[in-house]
């Protein structure tokens, strides 16, 4: 391990049963103490079932391993990833109060911390026997800075899926056959765009569809189309933005929002499902357990019936989905420190304590013998699908499952402002159609009696919207990226 510069030299390695990270997990000579134990504070972003989960794993893990070998480990929520964020970005640039010794994060904050030598490179703990029971996308999220260095170690991953209210949309296939095959229409943003248009006549206005996060539809729908929307190129952050795949993906949005037929309304895409906004949604495989069972519409509640379906793909394109799910990263300290946090987090990551953690709270685990594991499919098998939130979460990971084997995950680089640059290319798309949609909701209601909708319509779907987007976005890429 580097310290100050020099490599300690004694390397001991800890039982299987200890670590978890395999009989050739490198901790150093100076590790933990169980006469002096060492205090280890661990921020998250955990809230409800997933927050009691990771309680109940910490509480085991002091009481058995920490007790043996001198580890006490303490928890806290600071709320939503965008608290978390916050409050480790605080206490970084702060000059009193300290990084915790672990923490969740995403690559953009990770980078900005590795960047300044303020995290551990976990290699030096992990020799590549360790690194190969890792999904090997899962752990390659968390290098960067050089490519070699590992600054995050995965611990529950989710991706993105389709919802489909099967109650609403049958109504709409009694009434339109050539939508029936429920799979074929969902599978590729073709069809399901035809589909949103023919519901929208049909239901005299209303809108099929929305998207839970724009970036990620940004991002993975250019990966499905050949481009790396974000990438790193002479190890530094590089967009591509290539005008003909940007073009695709703002027909297939834009034009949408502004005739109606996707829209968004809450907060997020489940609240909308669950006032009968919305038919479908594209939403994280971890919000399973927010999926309603009724709607309520017109005042009065209503049962309805959900199925979840394959993250679509653009036709003739290759399947690509999205993959997400913060990392844990540890704070360079004292070596002991390090290695308690190490010892920690390679616990946490054995299949036993890895899939309790994730399978309940709509994550799934992250080491291939996890994946693989009967007691993987005994958990999934296992969950009360009786319960709505139950049902919702095991109908997401079955399709999860079934993406990790047909589909390439793909993850945006991290590099400098990455998240600042994500951020946005989302926003100004959505806000972009949102001020269209709204203007050419004016326009047809003062002129609803001499314009041709169609004619009006064209004011606001036409190349000059498209270019005056395009042109706007890499003006404030090209800022961001060189600030």
């Amino acid at each position: 391990m580097m310290k100050t510069g020099l490599k300690i030299v004694l390397v001991i390695f800890l039982a299987v049963s200890l670590t978890g990270f395999g009989p050739c997990a490198k901790i150093t000579s100076s590790e933990p103490d169980r006469h002096n134990p060492v205090t280890l504070d661990c921020w998250h972003y955990y809230n409800g079932e997933q927050q009691a989960n990771f309680d109940r794993l910490v509480e085991t893990f002091n009481r058995q391993v920490g007790a043996a070998q001198g580890i006490v480990v303490r928890a806290e929520s600071k709320g939503n990833v965008a608290d978390l964020t916050t409050a480790v970005r605080v206490a970084a640039k702060s000059g009193t109060q300290m990084l915790p010794d672990i923490f969740a994060a995403y690559p953009g904050t990770a980078f900005d911390l590795a960047a300044e030598g303020r995290l551990l490179d976990l290699t030096l703990f992990l020799d590549q026997d360790d690194l190969e029971q890792f999904n090997p996308s899962f752990l390659d999220e968390g290098r960067f800075v050089d490519g070699k260095a590992l600054y995050l170690l995965p611990l529950a991953k989710s991706s993105e899926a389709v919802v489909v209210n099967m109650t609403f949309w049958s109504d709409f296939t009694a009434a339109n056959p050539r939508f029936a095959d429920t799979i074929a229409t969902f599978s590729t943003w073709e069809s399901l765009s035809q589909a949103a248009e023919a519901y929208r006549h049909w239901s005299k206005g209303e809108a099929l569809f929305g998207f839970d996060s724009l970036s990620n539809f940004l991002i993975v729908g250019s990966s499905q189309l050949g481009t790396t929307l974000m990438g790193i190129e002479n190890s530094k952050g590089h967009l591509d933005l290539n005008r003909e795949t940007l073009r695709r993906l703002w027909d297939l949005y834009y034009v949408n929002i502004v005739t109606g037929s996707f829209a968004q309304y809450g907060s997020y895409r489940t609240e909308d499902l669950a006032q009968g906004r919305l038919v479908a949604a594209a939403v994280s495989t971890a919000s399973g357990s927010w999926f309603p069972n009724q709607v309520t519409k017109g005042g009065r509640p209503e049962p309805i019936e959900l199925q979840v379906y394959h993250y679509p793909t653009f036709r003739d394109a290759e399947r690509v989905c999205v993959q997400q799910g913060a990392g844990m990263a540890i704070t360079r300290s004292d070596t002991p420190d390090e290695a308690a946090a190490a010892i920690f987090l390679g616990w946490l990551t054995r299949p036993e304590q890895n899939i309790l953690f994730t399978i309940s709270s709509g994550y799934l685990p992250v080491t291939s013998k996890a994946l693989q594991s009967q007691l993987m499919r005994d958990a999934l098998e296992n969950l009360d699908r009786s319960r709505a939130d139950q049902a919702g979460t095991a109908l997401c990971l079955e399709t999860f499952l079934v993406q990790l084997e047909d589909s390439r995950l793909f993850y945006p680089a991290a590099f400098k402002n990455s998240d600042l640059i994500r951020d946005y290319l989302g926003q100004s798309l959505f806000s972009t159609a949102a001020d269209a949609r709204q203007r050419y909701l004016a326009d047809m209601a003062a002129n609803s009696l001499s314009t041709d909708p169609q004619k009006l319509l064209e004011r606001y779907v036409n190349d000059v919207a498209f270019e005056s987007w395009y042109s706007a976005i890499i003006l404030e890429t090209e800022r961001l990226l060189d600030s």
